[in-house]
């Protein structure tokens, strides 16, 4: 018998087998400790500050084409997750994408500039 069988032969021993009105609670408990995990995201039509304000101070930035900004926030463990938020010429949040993506690392080529590579994933 594993381990856990018998925590859980003991837990229910002792208090009983757990309804379905206890389950359906432990499980949105559950649900909404992932909730807290998501990241706060800038929303278009927002300016700079509030995007600054939102999701603090960005990891990187880049100047793209036309005089639009790139800002970059990696986040997560081993940097599984970046967002890229570009904002216009106005300085307002345009877009907002998670960008480490089998269709965006698809794009990635050998010699592609280091700049390009930045802009594309952080």
């Amino acid at each position: 018998m594993f381990p856990f069988q018998s925590i859980k032969q003991a837990f229910f021993a002792r208090h009983g087998r757990p309804s379905g009105r206890l389950l359906g609670l432990s499980l949105m408990a559950g649900l909404s400790g992932c909730a807290v995990l998501q990241p706060r995201l800038a929303q278009p039509g927002q300016s700079e500050a509030e995007m600054l304000a939102t999701m603090g101070q960005p990891s990187g930035r880049y100047v793209m084409d036309g005089g639009q900004q790139r800002v970059e926030y990696a986040k997560g463990p081993q940097g599984r997750v970046t967002w890229l938020v570009d904002l216009d010429r106005a300085g307002r949040v345009a877009a907002v994408q998670q960008v480490l993506t089998p269709a965006n690392f698809a794009l990635v080529h050998d010699g592609m500039p280091r700049d390009a590579l930045l802009r594309l994933l952080g």
